[in-house]
């Protein structure tokens, strides 16, 4: 009856609303799951190298030195900024900002941030750019440092669990035809062990 459908379609609207706030309560979860991760690495570095300050300054007080240790920190410090704004910037619009992305200086910073923690741990990162140096790329620059920041810091804790000699991590920039379409390839390789079954 009239009655009964009524409260079906009530039902239904309560389920619809339910439904809609368990996915932006998943949808923050994400994202505050995605931060943390993010400003995990320039927060590192930016401990790591005041760490090597103070010790740089309890030996030997070397002015130099420490200047150029400062202005990594402050990349790094800049680093973490520009992350918040992005990622904030993100979660307001639900949108990343696609555009014209020159690869070298974006994989310039991925180095500049990953610095200290390779340094910690003893490991190479080499880039291998076979582009053209006027070679561009439409992505989201921000999201692009982050896939390649998580998948290089992959790498380096492997060598925690499987040490070699020399470990390195070589980032390779190739241009590759899909389609008859130009673009560009990205390949990160490293002579560390291989990751168990499970956890791939």
């Amino acid at each position: 009856d009239a009655e009964a459908m009524r409260q079906l379609v009530q039902q239904r609207d309560q389920l619809l609303v339910m439904n809609s706030r368990l996915s932006v309560i998943s949808a923050l979860s994400s994202f505050s799951a995605m931060l943390v991760h993010d400003i995990s690495q320039p927060s590192q570095t930016l401990q790591l190298g005041l760490e090597r300050i103070r010790n740089r300054l309890s030996r030997s007080g070397d002015a130099n030195q420490v200047m150029d240790q400062l202005k990594h920190l402050e990349h790094a410090s800049e680093r973490a900024g520009t992350l918040v704004a992005a990622l904030r910037h993100l979660m307001k619009s639900g949108q990343s900002q696609t555009t014209s992305v020159w690869l070298k200086p974006l994989f310039d910073q991925v180095d500049e941030i990953l610095h200290g923690e390779a340094l910690q741990k003893r490991v190479q990162i080499v880039l291998d750019n076979r582009l053209a140096p006027e070679t561009m790329v439409v992505a989201e620059p921000v999201m692009l440092q982050r896939l390649l920041i998580n998948v290089v810091s992959n790498a380096l804790n492997q060598f925690q669990a499987h040490p070699v000699d020399s470990p390195a991590v070589s980032i390779q920039l190739s241009q590759e035809m899909m389609n008859n379409t130009a673009g560009v390839a990205i390949v990160v390789y490293d002579n560390g062990g291989r990751s168990p079954e499970s956890l791939l």
